[in-house]
């Protein structure tokens, strides 16, 4: 298990610092493209649709790990996953009614001006969410890591490494649509298969209606999920309404240049989540504690030396992403110490979700959100940009660190120190 969790890690790994590179790439070009504003209006809309995909994909991304068993048939799966896609088509109706109605009774500049666009991004963005926990759960971490946002990114390097869209912040986020589109059209013929939907064994996935357990079953993941992107765009629509979108544009970039201290940890955690879970239902503690180890080594040791360079060079980093940038390398640092809490100690929220805790990690995100609802306006009013980041930072490290406490608590578990106790 130990080796196949390192050749997953190392696969994964490589994929994700080609599609990081890609990604920091991208914010390079959208803010020479655009300018600080118009990053600004494009991270926005990004970081309304993570939110609100939280919603409609109701914890699929989590949940799908549990719920398509290893031992199920390939029809079984496909009637899953099918069932999940419809509950997601459903709750992104539902959803784009509410983007409509927020503009109806409160004007916000970006959402009045590209609701359109919001609600036909919607779905396509939410549903590659879906197959990459498909594909992640099948072993196929190529499609897993490229469609949780490696893909549509390269697309869009390239449309603007052609000039194709100019300074048109508007067809772009069109072709944006176009790109994922594509993207959903090919997982749906790729994971599910032509003869699949021309059979009509889809319609078997109707039974939810008749009272399946799938939608109950995700609610707890949903909430989690649900809480901690509220958290995050609950920062940035603040910021959007005390400050101006140049400065969201400036918190955004500082965000994405702190992946390439994420992508290390994000890697690990899209292995051993599906780990982790098969562990627990086999009762391997042993493997478990060895996995857990190995996870807590890679971590400190890749993530460490990263964090330190960004740290020092934090405002030499901004200002190569333009002159609009410079003088802001203290929200970068700041950024940077969340970044590295959440490094080392995220994947026991993972553990505690996995290993049947889903309810107190339901309390400990509600916890965290309340902290961030009631700190942002107050550091954000009196700090701007920086109080942003300090929150951000601040809401990393506090959520972070009370699940490491609480997996301590319920299973004695330190890392290197002292083995997993289950049971």
């Amino acid at each position: 298990m130990i080796f196949d969790f390192l050749k997953n890690t190392f696969t994964v790994l490589a994929l994700k610092v080609a599609f990081s590179i890609n990604a920091v790439f991208l914010t390079y070009q959208i803010s020479n493209a655009f300018g600080s504003s118009g990053a600004g209006v494009y991270f926005f809309i990004i970081s309304m649709l993570s939110f609100l995909c939280s919603i409609t994909n109701l914890g699929f991304p989590t949940s799908l790990l549990s719920a398509v068993k290893a031992d199920s048939t390939e029809e079984e799966k496909k009637i899953v996953a099918s069932e999940a896609i419809i509950l997601s088509f459903l709750c992104s109706l539902i959803v784009v009614a509410f983007i409509f109605l927020f503009d109806f009774f409160y004007y916000h500049d970006v959402v009045g001006e590209y609701k359109f666009l919001i609600a036909s991004l919607l779905f396509p963005f939410g549903v590659l969410l879906i197959f990459s926990t498909l594909y992640q759960k099948q072993g196929d971490f190529f499609y897993a890591i490229a469609l949780l946002n490696g893909a549509y990114q390269v697309f869009l390097s390239v449309i603007l490494y052609f000039n194709i869209v100019a300074s048109d912040l508007m067809l772009f986020l069109k072709l944006f649509f176009v790109v994922l589109f594509i993207l959903v059209l090919y997982c749906f013929i790729n994971f599910f298969g032509v003869r699949w939907f021309i059979n009509s064994n889809w319609v078997n996935s109707v039974g939810f209606f008749k009272g399946s357990s799938l939608f109950k079953f995700t609610i707890p993941y949903m909430t989690v999920n649900l809480i901690g992107q509220f958290s995050n765009f609950y920062i940035v629509f603040v910021l959007s309404v005390f400050s101006d979108v140049s400065k969201v544009g400036v918190y955004s970039v500082a965000l994405r240049v702190a992946l390439l201290v994420s992508f290390i940890t994000f890697s690990l955690n899209k292995v051993v989540t599906p780990i982790i879970s098969k562990c627990f239902l086999d009762g391997d503690m042993s493997s478990l504690t060895r996995v857990m180890n190995m996870n807590f080594i890679i971590s400190v040791f890749c993530v460490l030396p990263i964090c330190l360079l960004l740290f020092i060079y934090s405002d030499y980093a901004l200002s190569l992403f333009g002159q609009e940038f410079s003088g802001f390398g203290e929200v970068l640092s700041i950024v940077i110490i969340g970044q590295l809490f959440a490094a080392i100690f995220n994947v026991n929220s993972f553990f505690l979700q996995l290993s049947g805790h889903q309810k107190l990690m339901q309390k400990i995100a509600l916890l965290s959100v309340f902290v961030v609802v009631a700190l942002t306006p107050i550091f954000v009013y009196f700090y701007n940009v920086t109080g942003a980041a300090i929150v951000y930072a601040f809401n990393l490290a506090f959520i972070s660190l009370v699940c490491f406490i609480f997996v301590y608590k319920k299973f004695s578990y330190l890392p290197l120190l002292k083995r997993i106790n289950y049971g």
